[in-house]
């Protein structure tokens, strides 16, 4: 492995922050129990909250917790080991009506559930709308909790089905319809899953086997909103009761390990890594609480809007394509590691020609220029030439300086020499990174 010096323009420049300005909220409906209003997606009347909003933070990357906020139609990004807020990753007004579930698909784009305007829609990670995956065209009505099985999103929904989805508007035969008015659906490794559902005597938790057959009621309580995989404790998992007023920690087999009584609707719930539940809640916003206890220890932010709390690994570095294929096919780069102070960062090229030079081109910027071919992504700010070998890689790594500034996006590509190549030219897929 080599490592390299990395370029000035890594550790020089400034990025402003924009600020999200809270949307309107619809008035609620008059003489509908909570229960009610909850089952149909209305909103409750906006408390106030206290949380400083920020969109699109710069350099917010890896690991976080996805939450839609159907007050202000956002969905909002949290730490995964402690709660703290970490800014807003997707602005949904004039699209959103009322958010409930923010997934990570297997494409790295994030998918999100709207229960009233019966439709999924598709963002990039960085937030970007990009499509509406599913929507009341297919007959999609009152949707709440989606997950993926491999490509494949399933879709639950008020009219007592899970929808099953092979792609876009590519609807296939319910996985799941049996009058048990689903809220959340939630895919296991071995490709069974549970499903929270609101239709039963009393409500609870079903397990259903890989091809959708019903196994057993696993927990039971009134109105279960998520169900989700506890992180921390491997084969246990975790439901928020809304009218029970409680989230249970129990595992396939319906052993209960451990309830937790809350005097307050739970919609949202995830094992942080500290060991404690981070729930969302009707009244009290995004809170964590000690388990054993059911003490809230922090509140990460305040309002009646906060839904389903989902993990997604946004990545440090997007692959940005374009590459150019020589005499073995198209190369290919990837990037491992934040460019954050002191982080190390490898960047590996693999699929080269052998014994030829490759080039890496690092760019603060994308200029997507012609060449031999292909196109040219990054600037040419930077240019390290290196032998690919007998292998027909490279690996180079650096460890980032202190004091790099926040903000600065970071493109790569490699150019290689290569008989194979229209012009004795191949090039690797670019990617970009933004400094943290």
């Amino acid at each position: 492995m080599q490592y390299l010096t990395p370029p000035r323009f890594l550790v020089s420049g400034l990025v402003g922050l924009a600020t999200l300005a809270p949307v309107g909220v619809s008035a609620p409906q008059v003489g509908l129990t909570p229960q009610q209003m909850e089952e149909q997606g209305i909103e409750a009347a906006a408390g106030a909250q206290s949380l400083g909003r920020s969109f699109q933070p710069v350099g917010v990357s890896g690991t976080v917790l996805l939450i839609p906020d159907s007050t202000n139609d956002v969905v909002s990004m949290f730490d995964p080991m402690n709660g703290t807020y970490l800014g807003d990753l997707i602005n949904g007004a004039g699209t959103f009506t009322t958010p409930i579930n923010a997934v990570l698909g297997p494409d790295g784009n994030i998918y999100v559930s709207d229960q009233v305007a019966d439709a999924v829609f598709v963002y990039d990670a960085s937030g970007t709308f990009l499509s509406v995956y599913a929507d009341s065209s297919d007959g999609l009505n009152n949707i709440r909790g989606i997950d993926f099985r491999g490509n494949n999103l399933f879709v639950t929904s008020g009219d007592d089905y899970v929808a099953e989805f092979a792609g876009p508007h590519n609807r296939l035969p319910d996985y799941i319809n049996d009058a048990t008015d689903t809220f959340d659906v939630t895919f296991l490794p071995d490709g069974s899953c549970v499903t929270a559902f609101i239709n039963g005597t009393p409500d609870g938790v079903r397990y259903y086997d890989p091809s959708g057959t019903f196994v057993a009621q696993i927990n039971s309580g009134d109105f279960p909103e998520q169900v989700s995989i506890d992180s921390v404790l491997p084969g246990d998992l975790l439901c928020a009761y809304f009218t029970g007023d409680k989230c249970d920690d129990f595992d396939t087999t319906g052993a209960l390990a451990q309830s937790m009584p809350f005097p307050s609707s739970f919609r949202g719930c995830y094992r942080l890594g500290n060991g404690n539940l981070l729930m969302t809640n009707s009244s009290l916003g995004v809170i964590e609480v000690q388990q054993a206890t059911g003490t809230v220890v922090n509140t990460h932010a305040t309002g009646t809007g906060w839904r389903f709390i989902e993990e997604a690994n946004l990545g440090a570095w997007t692959d940005v394509g374009n590459a150019l294929p020589g005499s073995l096919g198209a190369p290919v780069l990837a990037g491992d590691g934040a460019l954050a102070s002191g982080s190390t960062v490898m960047v590996t090229l693999t699929n080269a020609a052998p014994n030829q030079t490759a080039t890496l081109i690092v760019g603060a910027s994308a200029v997507n220029l012609p060449l031999f071919g292909g196109i040219l992504v990054p600037a040419a700010n930077f240019l390290i030439p290196v032998p690919t070998g007998a292998s027909g890689s490279v690996v180079l790594g650096t460890t980032i300086p202190t004091g790099v500034v926040p903000g600065i996006p970071v493109y790569l590509q490699y150019w290689i020499t290569d008989p194979g190549g229209p012009q004795g030219y191949a090039a690797s897929n670019a990617i970009m990174a933004t400094t943290e």
